[in-house]
Parts: structure tokens; C-alpha cells; sequence
């Protein structure tokens, strides 16, 4: 009788169906993928933990905050999250914790569904919130449906390419002390909608002993924005002043004539 042989497929190959798989967001095969040996876990965990989606409303959150509690290493796999403050707890505060000690981020989106008070949070919570978003590896930032989200929370996110304003309202304030102001953020692509023009005002100027923007525009390649009275165009065009290599301009708004009647004279 002959010895039964077993071929042996080359890691790179089952590598490239894994891929294939995630590509597909087929979770399930990708844990059944995991389980079936120990060097194939990691090349699956990269795909399966790579975009988080937490909302203190479900299960699934939990789970996770309790699997990043007990195992956080698997925080090194999150590249995407995203975070939604439905209610006034802390329930998530530790799971927040080990994903700034331990993830590389790449992308945070927060979002509330009734444009929360971002003041009534927990501290604990906010405070782990905006470390994330101003961890060196954050290059990509929505913020959605919040009132009175500080200015000042964007003044370290040093790295950001890509900002995503929608509903929000931010609170402008002193800023005491801007060490070195060439580090504040110069992202390329920029989106503005449904009522967060008056954001953009605060992030454009703040007072104090260093008086300057909080975010510079200047750098700006791409800019979209919604607007809805006058005021939002003229808060447009200080924006777009400050630009020197902007190529693409998207403007939604029923009062689009007189907006290009302003940008002309």
C-alpha cells in the first residue's frame, strides 16, 4: 500500500485567498479560516478586527470591550473605528483605554443619532476619546451629529489628511498656549455637511495670548461643503482663501448663484 501523501500549499498562496475572502467581508469564513491553525490566526485577525464598529446599544460592543480586556493584542489589528454616543456611560472605558496603549489607528469616526451634548458624556470617556483621535497615526477623522465638541480637541491631531464634519457644532475657545503652531493640522481633503459651516468658523480663528487657526487650510486639495444661509458662504470663502493647491470644489446649496456671484467680485 502506498504511503497517503499531503500536498503542502505555499503560505503566500493561502495568504492570497485570505485576502480574497476579507475582500468579500466574510467574516465567518475568515474565523473558520483562523481556527484551522495557529499561522494562519494572525493573517486573519488583521482582516477581522481591522474596522471596529462600537455603539453602547450593542452586544457586539460588549463582546469586544470584554475580548480586548482579556486578550490586547488584538488591539493592534484595529486600523478603523467607529464609535457611536448613544447614552451618558462609561461602559466601554476600558476598552477605549487598550486601544490607545496598544492599536495604530488609522481612522476614527464618532457619531451620536440625535446630536448629542458632547459636554454630558463622561469625562473618563471623552478624555479617552480624543486620545485616540489625536494619536500620531490618525490620518482620517469624522465627527458627526455632536454640539459643543471642543475646538481645542483637534489642535494635537498632527497627522490628519482627511477631515469629516457633519452636524456639528463646535465650541470655540481660548487657546493659552500653541507651542509650535507649524504642527497644528494641514489636512488635504476636507467635507463639511448639513449645518457645519459654523464649525469650520471656529477651527479657522481662536483667541488668546497666540491668536490663529486651529486647523490650516492651506493645504487643502479637496473641499466639499454644504451651505445653507449666507453666513455659511462667507465662511466658505475664508476658507478658501486660505488655500494654495486646492483642485477640486464641491458646493451643494439651493443658494449656489449667489455664492458665485460673492466669489466673482
Amino acid at each position: 500500500m502506498k504511503a497517503r501523501t499531503t500536498a503542502t500549499i505555499p503560505l503566500d498562496i493561502i495568504e492570497s485567498v485570505i485576502e480574497v475572502i476579507a475582500t468579500d467581508e466574510d467574516t465567518r469564513s475568515l474565523e473558520a479560516v483562523s481556527q484551522t491553525c495557529h499561522t494562519l490566526l494572525p493573517l486573519c485577525r488583521k482582516h477581522i478586527f481591522s474596522t471596529i464598529r462600537l455603539s453602547h446599544k450593542s452586544d457586539h460592543s460588549r463582546h469586544f470591550n470584554d475580548l480586548l480586556s482579556t486578550n490586547p493584542d488584538i488591539a493592534r489589528y484595529v486600523k478603523h473605528l467607529e464609535y457611536g454616543l448613544n447614552n451618558p456611560s462609561d461602559d466601554h472605558q476600558q476598552g477605549l483605554d487598550v486601544l490607545q496603549k496598544h492599536s495604530d489607528l488609522r481612522s476614527v469616526h464618532l457619531w451620536s443619532q440625535e446630536r448629542a451634548d458632547w459636554s454630558a458624556f463622561p469625562a473618563s470617556i471623552r478624555s479617552s476619546l480624543l486620545s485616540l483621535i489625536q494619536l500620531p497615526t490618525i490620518t482620517h477623522l469624522r465627527i458627526r451629529s455632536f454640539m459643543n465638541f471642543p475646538a481645542t480637541a483637534l489642535l494635537n491631531c498632527h497627522n490628519l489628511i482627511d477631515l469629516q464634519m457633519e452636524l456639528l457644532e463646535i465650541t470655540s475657545a481660548e487657546v493659552k498656549h500653541i507651542s509650535i503652531r507649524d504642527k497644528i493640522p494641514t489636512p488635504i481633503s476636507l467635507n463639511a455637511e448639513g449645518d457645519s459651516c459654523s464649525a469650520l468658523e471656529a477651527l479657522l480663528q481662536t483667541a488668546g495670548p497666540e491668536p490663529g487657526p486651529i486647523v490650516d487650510f492651506s493645504l487643502l486639495q479637496s473641499a466639499s461643503f454644504d451651505v445653507e444661509i449666507r453666513g455659511d458662504i462667507l465662511i466658505v470663502q475664508e476658507v478658501i482663501k486660505t488655500t494654495t493647491q486646492l483642485q477640486s470644489l464641491f458646493i451643494f446649496s439651493e443658494c449656489i448663484t449667489t455664492y458665485i456671484m460673492i466669489w466673482k467680485a
